[in-house]
């Protein structure tokens, strides 16, 4: 025997008598939503009765084969009354079905259902419908207990209030049908109930041209299961649902018509969100509800939004739009990236064959990963495997790790600090960008539209476009020149919302007054950066390209806030002509790969007030070694952020430093004059000292004579 719906049969008395009757029957059943334990009302399940699982076709199986519809599920946020039967609840939820049922139904090429909680629910609103005068026709159909499936309150299907059998509640009823015989021309009674039932399914269904449709059908059970209707596309909810029902009643909307029902639209009158999810994932085997319930309008249309703000600011005017980069525009960007790339090299093994081996096991492996960005864990996983690899290259590259990477907890702090106060930026750039880590880092994190670097080393420069490509940035979207930042300046006139860098330590320049004592970017500070410390050359460049309302956050080595002679003027401008420095942050030595000395973290701005003051923080205390170097934990980075967003001052770690109280100091900025870490030793007691060296003193004499004593009795001594 083979049973449709299996979900409603045999839990009751029909199983029994089939069995009963039938005594070698063979029991074959099909159903989209099984009962399981999860689901089970009393501990029965279809397993119990049907046995194993044949073959699974699933919902979300049915709607990748386009054989269903998926669900746009959607949540009315109105009337926040608890009391379900409030007047005004009710009256409110009936106006925004009426408002908007064309909008819904196409103007009704479509029809709705309505399913309420009770039949005494179902009649107020019936009521209120009829008071209200709509212009749409509507119906409404419920029965007796006693006309339900017997098994259904062993299913959970026979949930909700039905009519009882009351002359109140059949009056209503016949009311209804008066109505409803007033509206078409027919003449049912209660005493032919099933043609009045029979009727309004042909209505529903929209076949017949000769008939009147019916748009909106008001039920408490009936129609929620078994009725297929691909007419039907939106059903509104104002009734407790959970698994196999919610699923039935949701899928009387999902029949496949045409291009214009695109889903099955349901709308809740009530927070059956979690119900909804549960129910979704238990159907369909998986947590990713996604394939089967469209994404809400409220989203899509937040979505919509910050990708046509994300576009004007990108594009602001239509003039820009022919500025777009063609897909051959692409080809010169990508030229010459894998020029470093040696497959001949001996590194990769002695004979072609050992080479070839080789990459074959390289390409095997990365065929068996997932790449992507997954957006649910926020891992990239070929972007982040790309730079693990650079930063453990850099590990053990030795000095020269310095000129390709910063450690990622660097990255972070200067990311965080060159974004506080901004939601997004418009762009960010790097004049010594590396690997381009540091940049990809501020970008993520200030949601920077653009992308913009400079970097002098052709192999480093490669590393850089090849990181950007991995983390998924397109190459529209980011501009990495290859050339000297400081002799060959790429981006000329070019001001950006935030510049980070960590530039070479120290490195040397020309310092051609002939060719830089006209650069604007020099000029104004009243000396040149020194030929062997090319510091200060790296700093007044990025204020150059810093815009009005940016932030600049570079690391330097300590030897920045007190060297004298040039590098002493050009501090002592940018702090009393122009009040860029905003905060000095301390790091730990050991950090950076490649050297061991203490850097610190410059931030600059240009629109500092005259009165503002100088935050210094001492973070070089705060660490955590790992063997040969020194890193910097969640919670020390934490601190530094805190503390600088905040303006913090905390004892012995940071202070906020007035410009006079610097002008004191001659415009030193060395940290120790500004935050005293100094720690008391506790006082020695001499006097308690010299008692105990005697008492020890004591001890040891008479240690040599009861040692002494040993060796008489060894015989080692007279």
């Amino acid at each position: 025997m083979i049973f449709d719906e299996c979900h409603r049969s045999h839990f009751g008395d029909s199983h029994k008598n089939i069995v009963k009757f039938f005594r070698n029957t063979q029991i074959f059943g099909f159903t989209g939503t099984p009962i399981f334990v999860e689901n089970s009302v009393g501990d029965h399940t279809t397993k119990e009765i049907f046995g194993k699982c044949l073959h699974s076709y699933l919902i979300k199986d049915a709607i990748a084969d386009e054989n269903v519809l998926g669900f746009l599920v959607e949540y009315y946020n109105g009337n926040e009354v608890t009391n379900m039967m409030s007047e005004d609840r009710m009256r409110e939820i009936a106006k925004f079905i009426l408002n908007n049922f064309h909008k819904s139904t196409f103007d009704g090429e479509f029809d709705a259902l309505f399913a309420v909680q009770s039949v005494p629910m179902l009649i107020h609103y019936y009521k209120i419908f009829k008071e209200l005068k709509p212009n749409i026709r509507i119906g409404a159909v419920f029965t007796y207990a006693a006309n339900c499936s017997q098994d259904d309150d062993f299913t959970g299907m026979g949930t909700g209030a039905y009519a009882s059998d009351s002359v109140g509640e059949a009056d209503d009823m016949q009311e209804i049908m008066d109505d409803y015989n007033r509206m078409f021309g027919t003449s049912f009674t209660q005493e032919n109930f099933r043609a009045y039932y029979d009727d309004i399914n042909l209505r529903m269904k929209k076949k017949r041209t000769d008939m009147k449709s019916l748009d909106l059908c008001l039920v408490v059970g009936m129609f929620l299961t078994g009725f297929d209707s691909k007419k039907l596309n939106t059903l509104y909810v104002d009734k407790n649902m959970e698994y196999h029902g919610l699923l039935q009643a949701f899928s009387r909307t999902n029949r496949v018509l045409n291009e214009k029902k695109r889903f099955g639209k349901i709308i809740c009158f009530r927070d059956l969100k979690s119900q909804v999810d549960t129910s979704i994932k238990l159907f369909s085997n998986s947590d990713n509800t996604e394939d089967i319930v469209k994404q809400p309008f409220c989203e899509v249309k937040s979505e919509y939004q910050e990708m046509a703000q994300s576009f004007l600011i990108q594009y602001p005017t239509p003039s820009s739009i022919d500025l777009l980069q063609s897909e051959h525009d692409s080809e010169e960007d990508f030229g010459g990236l894998f020029s470093d790339i040696d497959l001949a090299s001996p590194k990769l093994g002695k004979t072609a064959e050992d080479k070839n081996q080789l990459i074959s096991n390289v390409l095997l492996a990365l065929d068996e990963i997932e790449f992507g960005d997954d957006t649910t864990t926020q891992i990239d996983v070929l972007g982040d495997a790309y730079e693990y690899m650079i930063g453990q290259f850099a590990a053990g590259a030795g000095k020269k790790a310095g000129e390709f990477y910063t450690p990622q907890e660097v990255s972070e702090i200067l990311a965080e600090v060159v974004t506080t106060g901004h939601e997004r930026l418009r762009n960010v750039y790097d004049p010594t960008c590396g690997s381009g880590s540091l940049l990809i880092r501020a970008a993520h994190t200030g949601n920077a539209v653009e992308i913009f670097g400079q970097e002098k080393n052709p192999t480093t420069y490669n590393l850089a476009r090849m990181n950007m490509l991995l983390h998924g940035i397109k190459f529209s979207n980011f501009r990495i020149e290859n050339g000297d930042t400081l002799e060959a300046d790429a981006f000329g006139d070019t001001t950006f919302d935030a510049v980070v860098a960590n530039p070479p330590f120290s490195a040397e320049w020309s310092a051609s007054e002939e060719k830089f004592n006209n650069d604007d970017r020099f000029s104004k500070a009243g000396r040149l950066a020194p030929r062997k410390t090319a510091d200060y050359a790296f700093i007044l460049h990025m204020i150059y390209h810093l815009n009005e309302g940016g932030t600049m956050a570079c690391v330097v080595p300590h030897g920045v806030l007190f060297r004298g002679n040039a590098e002493g003027v050009i501090r002592r401008f940018l702090i009393e002509k122009k009040n860029y420095i905003d905060a000095i942050i301390g790091l730990p030595a050991n950090i950076f790969y490649g050297t061991s000395i203490p850097t610190c973290i410059l931030i600059m701005k240009k629109c500092r007030k005259e009165d503002d003051n100088i935050l210094f923080i001492d973070a070089s205390k705060e660490f955590e070694k790992v063997k040969t170097q020194n890193k910097l934990r969640p919670e020390h980075i934490k601190k530094i952020i805190d503390t600088y967003r905040n303006r913090l001052e905390i004892e012995k770690y940071s202070h906020l430093a007035t410009l006079a109280e610097v002008a004191e100091n001659d415009y030193n900025l060395n940290i120790p004059r500004y935050v005293d870490t100094f720690e008391e030793e506790e006082p020695i007691d001499i006097k308690a000292v010299m008692a105990e060296i005697k008492d020890l003193e004591t001890k040891r004499s008479a240690l040599d004579v009861e040692i002494e004593g040993y060796l008489k009795e060894l015989g080692l001594v007279d």
